[in-house]
């Protein structure tokens, strides 16, 4: 019983430092993400156009594709510290803090919001998906697990220009750039 109360407690603290300190949203700058993490680990072209740019900070491996209008459209998160999937509870922050502070899930019937589960397949790419709408309609956010346990946060107009990106990729009419900086 101990044992299962200090296993728990672990957990429990690996998270709140993990989700105090990863803070980078759908719609942060640069700048806004340096400051956050520090400078970048590795910057490279991103396979769907804008720039990736890669940060290590408070347990956490971000991949953060910064998009043309300078802002962050897609991020996936990694545990930086192993091989292991992010909790449940860190998955619900990390989500909570791309929405800004905007309302998306509430439940009134009159508005248009609220979490759609796509269990199979969204769009071009396969697995689960959630996609949840801000109480107006007119922002959405796209969240999947990622590959090797990652988690990964998208804007719905990022997701769309993605999928359009994997037809091309799979008519043979788009390649990836080479990676520009790496420390």
């Amino acid at each position: 019983m101990m044992r299962k109360l200090i296993d728990g407690s672990l957990v429990l603290l690996a998270t709140l430092t993990i989700t105090a300190t990863a803070q980078a949203r759908i719609g942060d700058s640069l700048a806004e993400c340096r400051a956050r993490y520090g400078h970048e680990v590795k910057t490279e072209a991103a396979w769907c156009g804008g720039t990736a740019y890669s940060f290590k900070s408070g347990g956490l491996f971000l991949y953060a594709i910064i998009d043309g209008d300078g802002k962050a459209s897609d991020i996936s998160y990694f545990d930086n510290t192993g091989v292991a999937p992010l909790t449940s509870a860190t998955k619900e922050k990390l989500w909570k803090l791309s929405q800004r502070g905007k309302v998306y899930d509430t439940a009134s019937i009159y508005l248009w919001n609220g979490r759609r589960e796509y269990k199979k397949r969204l769009g071009q790419e396969g697995g689960a998906h959630t996609v949840e709408y801000s109480w107006d309609g007119k922002e959405a956010l796209v969240m999947n697990p990622a590959k090797n346990n990652g988690f990964q946060i998208r804007s719905l107009r990022q997701f769309d220009a993605e999928q359009k990106t994997i037809k091309a990729e799979a008519k043979g009419q788009v390649k990836v750039g080479a990676i520009t900086q790496v420390k």
